[in-house]
């Protein structure tokens, strides 16, 4: 759930953004490696911890198996 993360859009909800640290990099390689095998995945945000601009961090990556 987005709770009070920013919003892009009515249809693109919340704007998730990556948190400044090796976490945030290993999510970021996550999300490059899942893109080139064309896998889904699904991220999950805390909206108690967000950046300057209001936007939450990822708090959860998962790349699908199918």
């Amino acid at each position: 759930m987005a709770g009070t993360c920013g919003k892009i859009s009515s249809s693109f909800p919340v704007r998730a953004v990556f948190r400044p640290d090796e976490t945030g990099r290993i999510y970021y390689s996550k999300l490059l490696a899942a893109s080139m095998a064309s896998k889904c995945v699904t991220i999950t945000v805390d909206d108690s911890f967000k950046n300057s601009e209001g936007y939450c961090y990822i708090r959860t990556l998962k790349v699908s198996r199918q």
